[in-house]
């Protein structure tokens, strides 16, 4: 089947063949994204769980600060700006606050953008390959299926990869918008949290 779809795609158009490595450079972007997504949630979520556990565990100020000593990846550049005199903190644990947030949503405009582009890929190769198929009928005169197979074929595998490249970028879009909506909550209680101990 592989070596077939290969043939196929081998044996199209010049314009074909372009969309076919504009899906295939998407889709390699987009799985791209998926793992460096999967990676950082994966670690942002284990350093809020040991803040929440030393939280709780150390509801006193000093023992509290004092056990954010650790290492806690991600959140480091924020805690770190509590040892800061006071007069400059408050502001910097805001502004790297703001900064973790941001990074959240680092990669999903791509998704998004492939998911809505992919398939309007697919939709022109395919428009393409039945226009072949049609042009080809009208120089050679007769519609025999050795006539319009090569368009139709050319018309179905993009079709095919278009969809192939947009559903996953879909899925991984709206797995990761609802984490990062989770993950934007959470740090938010974290710095409601430091700001309160940085007013005492």
């Amino acid at each position: 089947m592989l070596s077939q779809l290969f043939f196929m795609v081998k044996n199209s158009s010049v314009f074909v063949q372009i969309i076919m490595l504009l899906l295939l450079a998407f889709s390699t972007i987009s799985w791209a994204i998926f793992f460096d997504r999967l990676i950082f949630f994966s670690k942002l979520g284990n350093n809020i769980k040991k803040f929440f556990r030393i939280y709780q565990r150390f509801p006193r100020y000093d023992f509290f600060i004092e056990n954010l000593k650790d290492d806690f990846g991600l959140l480091n550049n924020i805690i770190e700006k509590l040892s800061l005199p006071r007069d400059k903190r408050q502001k910097l644990v805001e502004v790297e606050t703001n900064l973790l947030i941001e990074k959240l949503s680092s990669g999903l405009n791509i998704l998004s953008m492939i998911t809505n582009i992919s398939p309007f890929l697919g939709l022109l190769g395919t428009v393409w390959g039945i226009m072949s198929a049609f042009l080809e009928i009208g120089i050679k005169g007769e519609a025999s299926l050795a006539v319009v197979a090569p368009g139709i074929a050319e018309a179905l595998i993009t079709t095919i990869f278009g969809l192939v490249v947009a559903i996953p970028a879909s899925i991984f879009y709206n797995i990761f918008s609802r984490i990062a909506r989770k993950r934007e909550t959470e740090i938010i209680n974290i710095y409601t949290i430091l700001e309160d101990y940085l007013k005492r």
